[in-house]
């Protein structure tokens, strides 16, 4: 829980993996792309197709209403010597247990 202490913590860690170099448009692959204002939920805007994305745009978690601290689950799933179970997943990151 100490990696990700909130949810901009999580978006800056994944935006560092998933955009090492550059930030690119999810939708277009566009290098040329501008922030907007802090706070929505698409935080960018690329100036070649003009639509708005977010580092989760074209992933599996794309159309997710979770927290991006769901990286937590994914961590917990990874080290765990046996399975994580969904009850222990919905106390940890306060989901529901069908989405965990």
């Amino acid at each position: 829980m100490r990696i990700f202490p909130t949810e901009e913590s999580a978006i800056e860690w994944f935006e560092a993996i998933y955009w090492p170099e550059e930030r690119c448009c999810g939708h277009c692959g566009s290098t040329r792309t501008t922030k907007v204002k802090s706070g929505k939920p698409m935080p960018y805007h690329c100036s070649d197709c003009h639509k708005y994305f977010s580092v989760k745009t074209g992933t599996a978690m794309a159309d997710s209403k979770i927290s991006l601290r769901w990286a937590i689950g994914i961590y917990l799933c990874l080290t765990s010597l046996k399975s994580v179970s969904s009850m222990k997943l919905h106390r940890d990151l306060k989901i529901g247990q069908k989405a965990a």
